[in-house]
């Protein structure tokens, strides 16, 4: 290394293991809350990718069939943990310029083989252990929980899900998923072999990869990118929290893609939510913020 130059600091790499079997006080736990609280995001390592490849590859298959086929794997479910409406589960087109597939928990999804649905339980189990570990190092720091007892009510989990999000990137003239914040209280983002989450640096007020953010390469679908979301933000800025505390921001990101028509994207994902919901109004005044370009 030359001298006088300084190099950029790495965020660490945490690993799945490491945020499961130790304390909320443990060097891991230390690294994740700090990440977030800095960059509003953490970079988690799962032990192994198998079956995370095992889902990417279904899923890639099964979007690159004729949308008439696709439209027969979904349907409208009404549960009363699901809200006052029917909602759609399995594949929906959103606009012209991705396609989802949404499976809750607790519900079978509508999934065209036995080994696709096998491959969705199993990671969104994984997603969601991962995430149940990263919640308990947010709320217990400092070895008790920073809320009351009757506060945690508010983080037994609602309608959580997993989200398989297609990009197609045909269509130059219109983004694939504009700035944004999502309502719950933690997101998985599993880093997908295609280039294209931007994140906003708060820092130097623009958006970049998450790489570029991080400091460090990552490994396509092993490493997971965790956000905190709207709900965690409310509410680690609400009195609830005992002090001292620390604020957890929403972490505003996009989806970009090139100038030029290429290979779809497919991305992975994973929301907790907490069975309380969230104020919709102030939701939909956060989602529609745009940082300035």
């Amino acid at each position: 290394m030359v001298r006088g130059l300084r190099r950029k600091r790495r965020s660490p790499v945490i690993t799945y293991n490491s945020l499961a079997c130790g304390s909320s006080e443990s060097l891991a736990a230390q690294q994740l809350r700090a990440s977030l609280v800095s960059r509003s995001v953490a970079v988690v390592r799962l032990p192994k990718a198998r079956m995370m490849r095992f889902l990417y590859a279904e899923a890639e298959h099964f979007f690159k069939r004729p949308a008439v086929e696709k439209n027969r794997y979904r349907r409208n479910v009404w549960r009363a943990s699901l809200g006052p409406r029917p909602v759609c589960i399995g594949w929906r087109q959103v606009g012209e310029v991705k396609e989802l597939i949404r499976c809750f928990t607790n519900e079978s999804a509508p999934l065209p083989t036995r080994s696709f649905r096998t491959a969705a339980l199993v990671c969104e189990k994984r997603l969601q252990a991962l995430l149940n570990a990263c919640l308990r190092c947010v709320v217990e720091e400092g070895g008790a929980s920073r809320l009351t007892a009757g506060d945690t009510e508010q983080l037994h989990q609602g309608n959580c899900a997993l989200d398989l999000f297609w990009y197609r990137n045909n269509c130059e003239d219109r983004p694939n998923c504009a700035a944004h914040i999502d309502r719950g209280l933690l997101h998985a983002l599993v880093v997908s072999p295609a280039a294209g989450l931007e994140l906003w640096d708060v820092k130097r007020g623009c958006f970049c990869s998450a790489e570029q953010l991080l400091g460090r390469p990552l490994l396509p679908l092993r490493d997971v990118l965790v956000i905190p979301n709207f709900e965690l933000q409310e509410l680690s800025h609400a009195h609830l929290w005992r002090a001292p505390t620390r604020a957890y921001s929403a972490c505003v990101h996009r989806v970009g893609k090139p100038g030029a028509p290429s290979r779809p994207r497919l991305s992975i994902s994973f929301e907790v939510r907490s069975a309380g919901g969230v104020d919709v109004d102030k939701w939909y005044a956060g989602i529609a913020f745009v940082p300035p370009q």
